[in-house]
């Protein structure tokens, strides 16, 4: 994290010219820059688009099969989902409270949502972009990461100040 209110992501290109985009979160919007072309030739870093989205945006996921970028908004309870092939916000899903991480299941074709107040993990069907189903889980989640070789989703979270526990999806 380069600065409190700004996080830098590295997101898969739209632009067939780009190895890279870099994605800053800050204020209630993002930024989408193009960093890097072939060979690692500079593109000039300017900034291609300024999407508002809703409360805190916190993380961000990509779903390469229909180019949406998920944003989740942690003070709204939302995850924003933009087409990242005109840069606009299609809509505003509602999730769990406090939504921090997000990742991609190509299997299924969902976006998983770690809401950590809430102790859940929301599904979104990246098909129609609607909550398809929320899952408990027994501490506040605070990562996620998809196993391509089990198709599982592994969820991090405290219990304490000092324990810690992996919840698995399946």
């Amino acid at each position: 994290m380069l600065h409190e209110d700004l996080e830098i992501f590295i997101c898969q290109p739209t632009r067939s010219d780009a190895k890279m985009l870099l994605v800053s979160l800050t204020g209630g919007f993002i930024t989408i820059l193009i960093i890097a072309s072939s060979l690692g030739t500079a593109l000039g870093e300017s900034v291609i688009a300024v999407i508002p989205v809703s409360e805190f945006p916190q993380a961000l996921a990509f779903n390469p099969s229909n180019n949406y970028i998920y944003v989740a908004n942690r003070n709204s309870g939302t995850v924003s989902v933009i087409d990242s092939t005109n840069n606009t916000l299609l809509k505003n899903v509602v999730v769990g409270t406090e939504p921090i991480a997000l990742e991609f299941n190509p299997s299924n074709n969902y976006i998983y949502v770690a809401n950590v107040v809430s102790n859940s993990v929301s599904m979104i069907e990246s098909n129609n972009n609607t909550v398809a189903d929320t899952v408990n889980v027994s501490s506040l989640p605070i990562t996620l990461e998809f196993n391509p070789s089990n198709d599982y989703v592994y969820v991090a979270g405290t219990l304490t100040g000092t324990e810690g526990l992996v919840s698995i999806i399946g």
